[in-house]
């Protein structure tokens, strides 16, 4: 898990700050891309839940988050959309899921 006291911080505020913009300039894209998804997803990078809004309610996320500076946010956001979420403070390439063990993956703003 990345715990940077300032770095982490600001990456959280930063997200959480820009969301409402970004939800207006993506939303027709994302609800596109995001929004007829299965039961179970996994997200790549979920920061602070920017893309909790387009899942639909009672989906699974499956969220590898490691800066867990974001992590009580993103609970937070996850609980108000009703969003069953498995946090887990890994790195990508830490994933822990067996191999075809879901059927959607995804990440925005990550790389």
């Amino acid at each position: 898990m990345i715990n940077n006291p300032i770095r982490g911080r600001f990456n959280a505020w930063f997200f959480a700050a820009l969301d409402g913009y970004m939800h207006w300039k993506y939303a027709e894209i994302k609800s596109g891309l995001i929004g007829h998804t299965p039961a179970t997803v996994v997200e790549l990078g979920p920061g602070s839940g920017a893309n909790l809004r387009y899942l639909k309610p009672g989906t699974r996320l499956i969220a590898i988050e490691p800066n867990q500076q974001m992590h009580a946010v993103l609970r937070q956001r996850a609980k108000q959309r009703d969003i069953d979420l498995d946090l887990r403070g890994l790195f990508g390439e830490q994933l822990d899921l067996p191999s075809e063990s879901v059927d959607f993956v995804f990440s925005s703003l990550v790389l």
